[in-house]
């Protein structure tokens, strides 16, 4: 299993110095090369992870790896289903439940078709 590592996008903003250059604003969506690799993403608790659907037709699903909270608790959010060409946003601000022991957070896509792309604030 190789885990596709996505680095955040750092939103600028609002009070950006000077003109952002052309692109520079840009957020790139990226997945795995299979599925089952899923993606993982350093948290800091200011991420919002965008997900996204580019299947013409079809729903697909993300699932997302929790772990156990100081009480033991584990609560994976599994299949959620995206529709044909839609987004999903999911905010990781609290991070208890969900950060791995390698201090990113995971996600699986349930075909290529879905992609990911991590805001940073």
């Amino acid at each position: 299993m190789a885990r596709l590592t996505v680095v955040p996008a750092v939103v600028v903003g609002p009070y950006a110095t000077g003109q952002p250059a052309a692109d520079s604003l840009d957020i790139v969506f990226t997945g795995p090369a299979t599925a089952s690799d899923g993606i993982g993403f350093a948290a800091t608790g200011r991420e919002i992870l965008l997900v996204r659907n580019i299947h013409a037709t079809l729903a697909q699903t993300v699932t997302f790896t929790s772990v156990a909270d100081p009480q033991g608790r584990t609560q994976d959010v599994t299949a959620y289903s995206i529709g044909a060409g839609e987004f999903a946003a999911f905010n990781f601000s609290q991070m208890v439940g969900w950060v791995q022991s390698t201090g990113q957070i995971f996600a699986v896509g349930s075909t290529t078709d879905i992609k990911f792309a991590v805001l940073r604030y």
